[in-house]
């Protein structure tokens, strides 16, 4: 059984009796209402607004500008000063929300219960916040659904696999529309390409490959396993896992034929692809070979309780059932608003949603709610809490650098008897000596 780690190693997430707000009032909206029109002059509001209640979970992320974008879009200017531009009417903000339906796992439900918080107590610039989602089509249609939503919203929280975000990064730099997703690749992390507020692939590679060696399971001077299906974001993992490697004295022993792979001696194997490889990592050793992998290799509906204290997975934030009392704030008022069913990225869409609050909060102080004041507000914002569901995350370090706006990351292991199908091993923390970590380098 793998150990719990409560090392001081370990960010602390220490929470405030205040820190639910209104997030305890109610769920999200079962109607969140239409998009705004693309050009709409505000009225009364401008300037910030007392803080919205996104405390229990604020994060950000974001990408630094090399491209000079180009937008038609007129920008209104209010008796008061403030601008407003696409999404942003005189009592509403809309977003855009633009996820594929393999992928989301709770994200969409996090966002909305974000939404439903801020919109039962203060709004954000006196304005309510409203989500526009395509409609479903039956097929992955990223670029029509883009088409669809964009147009009329101020800036879109998205979750989708590399390759189409890679696709859609290109219309976000002509559109000049910021997006926030939790999930990415430190190699995606371009000037006005996607915010990646989650711990990038590489971060959550190197972060697994610390807990395996804190945990005792693998041992300085050992051999760590790996199973790699060779895609984009399992090189991007491949060369976290080397780099922690080389600093650890650790042997990589790697394979991409899972009926070729010799694990004679190996006490641990990362995977680097999908469920079915790592299923097949798991049928090829024995019940003492721990087997560690992302989100993108496990799947909650297919865990065989055989696996259990064996199958590890490397998380942008801490598994539902955590005693971390942010997590534990979260849960509860996802509760309170009626779910029954959380999918692992619950915490994930809410501290996306979060991100988009700190943004809101900061453009709305500069008088500029337009896209453009948005990308302002990133480089401006100070770094997110440290105990938001995503870490201490800095925006201004992926706008500046173009460096992961967090280095922590969680641990758990995969349970069917947990929400989510995962049980929290750690809260979040990072691999010693990773502030050392340049992607690419």
């Amino acid at each position: 059984m793998t150990r719990r780690l409560r090392r001081t190693t370990v960010v602390a997430l220490v929470a405030s009796a205040a820190m639910l707000g209104g997030c305890t009032s109610g769920g999200p909206d079962p109607d969140p209402g239409t998009a705004a029109p693309s050009s709409a002059v505000a009225s009364s509001g401008a300037g910030a607004s007392s803080p919205a209640p996104d405390s229990i979970a604020a994060s950000t992320g974001r990408s630094a500008s090399s491209t000079a974008p180009t937008s038609t879009s007129l920008v209104p200017l209010t008796p008061d000063g403030l601008q407003t531009g696409p999404g942003v009417e005189a009592d509403r903000i809309t977003l855009g929300l633009l996820v594929d339906p393999k992928l989301d796992r709770g994200f969409s439900a996090g966002v909305r219960l974000w939404q439903s918080t801020i919109n039962r107590t203060t709004g954000v610039c006196g304005r309510r916040l409203e989500l526009r989602a395509a409609e479903p089509s039956g097929t992955d249609a990223a670029v029509a659904d883009y088409r669809e939503i964009a147009p009329a919203t101020l800036g879109l929280l998205t979750l989708s696999d590399s390759l189409v975000q890679s696709e859609l990064a290109g219309r976000f730099v002509e559109d000049q529309i910021p997006a926030v997703t939790p999930i990415g690749r430190s190699a995606d992390l371009s000037p006005w390409g996607p915010m990646i507020v989650g711990a990038t692939a590489d971060i959550l590679a190197i972060n697994a490959e610390s807990y395996l060696v804190q945990a005792g399971i693998v041992r300085p001077g050992g051999e760590l396993g790996v199973l790699t299906d060779g895609s984009a974001d399992a090189v991007e993992e491949l060369a976290g896992l080397q780099w922690f490697a080389d600093r650890s004295g650790i042997t990589l022993r790697t394979f991409s034929d899972p009926a070729a792979a010799d694990w004679a001696g190996v006490a641990a194997v990362a995977v680097l692809g999908g469920p079915a490889l790592t299923r097949q990592a798991l049928a090829s050793t024995g019940p003492e070979v721990t087997v560690v992998t992302t989100l993108d290799g496990f799947d909650a509906a297919a865990i065989d309780p055989t696996w259990h204290g064996r199958l590890l997975v490397s998380t942008p934030t801490t598994a539902l059932d955590s005693d971390n009392p942010v997590a534990q704030a979260v849960m509860t008022a996802y509760t309170a608003s009626g779910g029954t069913d959380p999918g692992p990225l619950l915490f994930a869409g809410y501290a996306s949603g979060a991100t988009w609050g700190r943004l809101l909060q900061q453009a709305c102080s500069q008088a500029n709610l337009t896209r453009a004041g948005i990308r302002a507000a990133a480089t401006d914002l100070p770094p997110a809490p440290a105990d938001s569901l995503l870490g201490a995350t800095d925006l201004r370090a992926l706008v500046t650098d173009g460096l992961p706006a967090t280095r922590v990351s969680a641990v758990s292991e995969a349970d069917s008897q947990a929400p989510g199908g995962l049980s929290a091993l750690t809260w979040l923390q990072a691999a010693p000596g990773i502030s050392d970590y340049v992607p690419g380098a």
